[in-house]
């Protein structure tokens, strides 16, 4: 699929990235940076490509020409963890094929995916246990192998996994912008992440290693058996929901089975046991994402007869629906300047390399004039009935995670908010697949 990540190292001098790919519409957008279709000039292959604008900007978003240095060196480890972790084959991590550093933007060419680990639930049937049990082997098996070339994530959550693969069967591991190389010796230090899937040592500041990916995944096991955060303080924002993480208070709880409210139906004593196991509040208590894997409730098994259909379906969706406007809650808007800032640049370097954009839509996002319907998804949670087959709307385009790809259904979220302090070195044109003099604390 295209070129692997490594061959950028080897690249001609004259290579640059808009001679060997043409540009397609854009699929998401983030705070400093959009996601677009990609066609790969000499094979015809569709892929996409996360263009991050690394130009200083004030408060309001405008532009005043120079580099960010702290954008530049975060962007920049982005693309060394995310070359390190695509090294190998792995089925279950979004694949980054080949990067380019040119006028200020990062090109992260990567492979696509047909749509966000929520839109599915939300538009899912029926879930069965056994569904649940397939997605999170799928979860911990791109987190083990992220830990197992010496990375931790650090924002594992519901928006950072796609469906892809072979028939789109396949959930992947994406967005390494919070990503880390562990130390050697010792702890990782900072808060990293998405506050409703921090783990307690992080916020404590006792340090913490690969562990708090682990707790992560129990967090989001938490919130699709029973529908909410594992802590949910009356006060629903980052401070409040951390403090409560810290001071263990409102304490962790486990309802009873029959109470769970989430998005699965039938039986929840594996997926309950699972979500127990992982949310531990002591580190050196969890498992490792490998030994998670053995679990009962992920571990592969033959498969069982099919259940016999229950008609589940109104809770289920409504459940589901809850479920993903959580997450969305916790996205970062927007700023049009800085997109507007962005096409603008975009457009030179197309007319620059002998492009044509006249007469192209691909400067216009499918679905823009629907984003306006801000409680949308509030009205439509008190509207749920199971008639409503019809799918969602590209008024999803712009809701945000950190890094990902979709295909035409333009069901997609993205986000690229910066963070601080991460060292490594821009480099030409094309970025090398390594990792070399990247700081391994933050």
């Amino acid at each position: 699929m295209g070129c692997c990540a490594s061959d950028a190292a080897n690249a001609a001098p004259e290579e640059h990235f808009f001679s060997q790919y043409k540009l397609g519409k854009k699929l998401g957008e983030g705070a400093f940076g959009q996601v677009r279709l990609v066609i790969e000039r000499q094979s015809q292959q569709e892929l996409a490509v996360k263009i991050v604008d690394v130009r200083e900007r004030d408060e309001h978003g405008v532009c005043n020409g120079q580099v960010s240095k702290s954008r530049d060196r975060v962007t920049r480890t982005e693309v060394d963890l995310w070359t390190k972790a695509s090294s190998s084959n792995c089925s279950y991590i979004v694949k980054l094929h080949r990067s380019f550093a040119e006028k200020s933007l990062y090109y992260m060419v990567c492979e696509k995916c047909q749509c966000s680990f929520m839109d599915r639930l939300v538009e899912a049937e029926t879930m069965s246990e056994v569904d649940l049990a397939k997605i999170f082997r799928h979860m911990l098996l791109g987190v083990s192998h992220t830990h197992g070339v010496g990375i931790v994530h650090r924002d594992i959550k519901p928006d950072n996994f796609l469906w892809g693969g072979p028939g789109n069967k396949t959930l992947k591991l994406c967005d390494y912008g919070l990503a880390v190389m562990m130390p050697q010796k010792g702890k990782l230090h900072g808060v990293f992440g998405t506050a409703p899937y921090m783990a307690p040592e992080m916020l404590r500041n006792e340090g913490y290693d690969y562990l708090a990916d682990v707790w992560s995944i129990g967090s989001v096991a938490y919130l699709l058996v029973f529908g909410s955060f594992p802590y949910s303080p009356g006060e629903a924002n980052a401070p409040a929901m951390k403090k409560a993480i810290i001071e263990d208070n409102p304490p962790l709880k486990f309802p009873s089975l029959s109470d769970a409210q989430g998005v699965v139906s039938g039986s929840l004593t594996g997926a309950l046991d699972f979500t127990k196991t992982l949310l531990k509040r002591t580190a050196k208590e969890r498992p490792t994402a490998a030994e998670a894997l053995q679990h009962e409730f992920v571990a592969e098994k033959e498969k069982p007869k099919p259940a016999e259909p229950v008609d589940t379906e109104p809770m289920l969706r409504k459940n589901a629906h809850r479920a993903k406007k959580l997450t969305q809650q916790l996205q970062q808007k927007r700023n049009s300047t800085v997109q507007h800032g962005i096409d603008d640049l975009l457009k030179k370097l197309i007319t620059k390399f002998g492009g044509d954009i006249s007469g192209s839509n691909i400067f216009f996002s499918e679905g823009d004039e629907k984003l306006t319907l801000n409680n949308e998804d509030e009205e439509d949670a008190k509207k749920w009935e199971p008639r409503m087959k019809r799918r969602s709307s590209r008024r999803d385009v712009k809701h945000s995670t950190h890094s990902g790809v979709i295909d035409d259904s333009g069901q997609f979220k993205f986000d690229m908010s910066p963070v601080s302090s991460v060292t490594g070195a821009r480099t030409g044109k094309s970025l090398p697949g390594d990792v070399h003099g990247l700081s391994n604390q933050v």
